[in-house]
């Protein structure tokens, strides 16, 4: 049996992040010790012009090659914050 700290070295060394890596409940429990920042929850935001603000989400994972529904993805559209803030 491959211990999680080798399936997780694994996984890294091919490019994946450890949130990514294939596990099991009881593997993750046990992944947590390593106090790894490719474990913690990951969110990007991407700015967009203010006619894609509407992007489906589908689309800008693929726009942005993030497959892994680990990861979250949100569109977000500085100039209409900035124009918010400055009413």
């Amino acid at each position: 049996m491959v211990n999680v700290g080798e399936k997780v070295k694994a996984g890294l060394e091919a490019g994946q992040l450890a949130i990514e890596v294939d596990l099991t409940d009881e593997e993750r429990i046990l992944l947590k010790g390593f106090h790894l920042l490719t474990n913690k929850p990951f969110i990007y935001a991407a700015n967009v012009q203010e006619d894609a603000v509407s992007i489906d989400e589908a689309s800008l994972r693929k726009k942005l090659d993030i497959l892994s529904p680990e990861i979250d993805v949100v569109a977000i559209c500085a100039k209409i914050e900035l124009d918010m803030m400055e009413f």
